[in-house]
């Protein structure tokens, strides 16, 4: 800190994400002034400068570093350049954000690591998700041995962006494995308590270069994990922990999940609670927002339907009723205080020893035996709510 703005801090880079989250949020920090932005296209600049305000502009990063004029720099530039330009900041004596991946090459990451190392800065990766709180939940989970010992690790990360950015498009990024897999694999790696050993990767080119990949590593505990990461797939995020005694999932779209198993006739049962949950979660996402005057609970027990015919979904109920959707397309209730505000307090499925859990948005915990079905009771109110 050298002068009473606080912190100086550099941004290199001034494309998509470092315009929607590095400077709003850097702006936005307490003794934190952005006071330079280096981008080789001047409409970024500008763009920049439109956040950050007072900052002066540079057309490259080699100027920003010799001006002197800051303490810190965030680097959000094409993967290839990671590398050069945070081992050239840290020789300029600045402390350094960079995004992932670090390099695109193990001879260049092995660089940054030694000039790092030997230097008084700090450094870190643009490993955000390990702050997400789904993560830290799953990882104090795991830590509680909710699902005993580790055994393997499966996750998928797609998405199909209608355009893809053009330095995206090139071999040179790394494509979908270094944009995607980087951050799940340190996720592995932040769960698990332990680094990959061997890693084995294929890529595919579908859209663009490298846009699919399929990828496999053995982590020093022993632990297996098989992930598919790609640019042209329906939007996902999924990461799934199998341990002996049942299977942890972080579904960033829907929460975490914790089943346990004793036994093979459990699941059987899990199966269906699974189906039944995710059909819960999606009929919430798809309906709720659609009106204010509807909103979506879970019901806990079977109530009478005078209306045969179904209400139009999203639509102002006109019969003041209630719509069900059941999973199997049967009438099935809840167990009896499955959810909080229900009466009693039901046993759900008969004969299972098994524990289920959901955790939604609002951090309501679901810890009730495993039942076989949901039901998801849509309330039309003709009125404001009360």
């Amino acid at each position: 800190m050298h002068d009473s703005r606080g912190v100086r801090v550099g941004m290199i880079g001034c494309g998509a994400i470092a315009l929607a989250v590095h400077l709003p949020t850097l702006v936005a920090l307490p003794g934190v002034a952005v006071v330079s932005v280096a981008d080789p296209l001047a409409a970024a600049r500008e763009a920049a400068m439109q956040v950050a305000r007072n900052a002066r502009p540079f057309e490259s990063a080699d100027a920003l570093l010799a001006a002197g004029e800051v303490d810190a720099v965030v680097l959000a530039m094409p993967s290839s350049q990671h590398a050069v330009t945070a081992v050239a900041a840290l020789q300029a004596g600045c402390h350094v954000y960079v995004e992932k991946p670090v390099a695109t090459s193990a001879r260049d990451a092995r660089r940054l690591l030694d000039v790092w190392q030997r230097s008084s800065r700090l450094g870190i990766v643009g490993f955000n998700y390990r702050q997400h709180p789904l993560v830290l939940q799953a990882r104090a989970l795991l830590q509680e041995g909710a699902i005993g010992d580790v055994i393997a690790v499966q996750t998928v990360f797609s998405s199909r962006p209608a355009v893809v950015p053009v330095w995206k498009q090139h071999a040179a990024s790394g494509g979908a494995l270094f944009d995607k897999g980087a951050h799940h694999v340190d996720l592995a790696a932040f769960l698990l308590g332990a680094y990959p050993d061997v890693v084995r990767a294929r890529t595919s080119s579908r859209r663009t270069a490298g846009d699919t990949a399929v990828f496999d590593a053995e982590f020093l505990n022993g632990v297996c994990m098989q992930s598919v990461f790609s640019f042209d797939g329906v939007a996902e995020d999924r990461f799934t922990v199998i341990g002996r005694t049942g299977r942890l999932s972080y579904d960033r779209l829907a929460g975490v999940t914790v089943e346990r198993s004793h036994g093979p006739a459990d699941r059987a049962v899990f199966k269906r609670a699974r189906a039944g949950v995710g059909r819960v979660a999606r009929t919430v996402r798809a309906h709720a927002p659609a009106s204010r005057r509807c909103r979506a609970v879970v019901s806990s027990r079977t109530r009478p339907v005078r209306r045969r015919r179904a209400c139009v979904a999203g639509a102002a109920c006109r019969h003041g009723g209630t719509r069900r959707v059941a999973h199997g397309g049967r009438r099935r209730a809840l167990p009896r205080g499955a959810v909080g505000g229900g009466r009693g307090g039901g046993r759900g499925h008969a004969g299972s020893g098994a524990r289920y859990r959901h955790r939604y948005g609002s951090g309501r915990w679901i810890n009730r035996d495993v039942f076989s079905s949901w039901m998801i009771t849509r309330r039309c109110t003709a009125g404001p709510r009360s």
